[in-house]
């Protein structure tokens, strides 16, 4: 139970600060710049797998649980569970938002700049090195967790990691088999 409320707790925050600052960049016209959203993703990524990582993974994200159910770092029993803590966490996170914020409507929404299979490709990209620092700094003991915020940047399609989870969720999902490029390639590098 206290793995379950950590993913919880570890989305809310990431959703809450990360989704956060990019609708304080909205009210405030762009004060924060896609460097600053960067940074405060980043920040809240390293913040949970310092805080949190010991005690659940700290996946904070239905992608990297699969990955991790699939390279069998996480018991398939405990997927739906970290699925759905993570669904709660995210949601309260976005209720609070739209609770400090009512009159934006986009509550951190973004729409891709480019053509859907171009932000479809740049998004599991950008997922799979995701995906791959937190596996590397949630199973291993060693202090890494540092660098895992250096790889989460606004991308070039303008979406926000949300839109990386579901992208690779897609494809892991439409691969039954377990055999998406970033499931391949953990378990090929880092049995």
């Amino acid at each position: 139970m206290k793995r379950f409320f950590s993913e919880a707790l570890g989305t809310f925050a990431l959703v809450f600060f990360g989704t956060g600052a990019v609708v304080v960049d909205q009210q405030t016209h762009g004060l924060l710049g896609n460097l600053g959203i960067s940074i405060v993703f980043g920040l809240i990524v390293m913040i949970m797998i310092y805080s949190l990582g010991r005690i659940s993974g700290a996946h904070m994200n239905p992608a990297v649980s699969i990955v991790m159910v699939m390279v069998k770092k996480l018991p398939a029993t405990d997927l739906i569970p970290y699925i759905l803590s993570q669904t709660i966490g995210a949601l309260f996170a976005s209720l609070a938002l739209h609770f400090l914020f009512p009159d934006n409507t986009l509550l951190g929404a973004t729409l891709p700049s480019g053509s859907p299979a171009q932000s479809f490709i740049l998004e599991t990209i950008l997922t799979f090195f995701l995906v791959l620092v937190i596996f590397q700094t949630s199973t291993d003991n060693q202090p890494t967790a540092i660098f895992a915020g250096l790889l989460t940047p606004v991308p070039a399609s303008s979406a926000s990691p949300p839109s990386r989870r579901r992208a690779l969720v897609k494809v892991a999902a439409s691969r039954p088999t377990g055999d998406c490029p970033a499931t391949w390639l953990c378990r090929t590098c880092f049995k």
